[in-house]
Parts: structure tokens; sequence; C-alpha cells
């Protein structure tokens, strides 16, 4: 939507997709692809309502474990987690893939530190 700000976005999208409304949202930062693309990271700690069914999948809780081994789960994600959860400013979670864009093997991950700001 015009005008909306990425914190706003996330907040709509959560609740028309779960039917769940967002609180305490903070900005952890942004994933980044060989600096090709990317996408913002918000944490959430807490929520009021109840989960809906959705139209894009099944909803279900996973554990932090489960993200972690599952093979269903793209391979940023383990790569980045620990240090989402972690980190007290929001910075840049850069991964660099051997092929093009975002494809191939994480050949590496870094972590920019750089004055996001907590504003988005």
């Amino acid at each position: 939507m015009l005008d909306e700000t990425p914190r706003d976005a996330v907040i709509r999208e959560v609740k028309e997709e779960t039917g769940l409304t967002l609180q305490s949202v903070h900005f952890k930062g942004i994933a980044t692809w060989n600096q090709a693309g990317g996408m913002y990271i918000f944490l959430a700690e807490q929520f009021i309502g109840d989960l809906i069914e959705c139209n894009e999948g099944t909803l279900d809780w996973k554990s932090k474990e489960w993200i972690m081994q599952s093979p269903d789960v793209v391979s940023s994600i383990p790569t980045i987690l620990e240090d989402v959860l972690t980190m007290d400013v929001p910075v840049e979670f850069a991964l660099f893939y051997t092929g093009v864009e975002y494809e191939g093997d994480i050949w590496e991950y870094v972590i920019l530190k750089a004055e996001l700001g907590d504003n988005i």
C-alpha cells in the first residue's frame, strides 16, 4: 500500500493472513542476498487474537529446534536466526551465495553493522 511503512505492512499482512494482531514489533534488520535483493526482518514477542485459516498454506507453530534442523526451511533462516534473536540493534544480515542473486550454496555470511535505525 502507498505510504505504508515496512512495520505497518508486516502488522497488516500478519493480521490478514493469520488473524493475529502483533504487539511489541521490533525491527531487527535486513537480510540481503548477494547484495542484490533482501527483506526486512521484524520480531514480535506478543500478539492478540486467534489463528484463522489461510489460503497461502497451513499455519503451524514450530520450535526453534525444528526451524534449525528441518530440510523444509530455506537455508538462510537457520543461518541467521540466532543472530536475529540476539542482536540488540538493527543490522544487515548479508548472505552471499555461489550462484546469481540467491541461488546456490551460501558461501559467506557476515553481519554488517549499519545505522539502520528502528524507525522502519
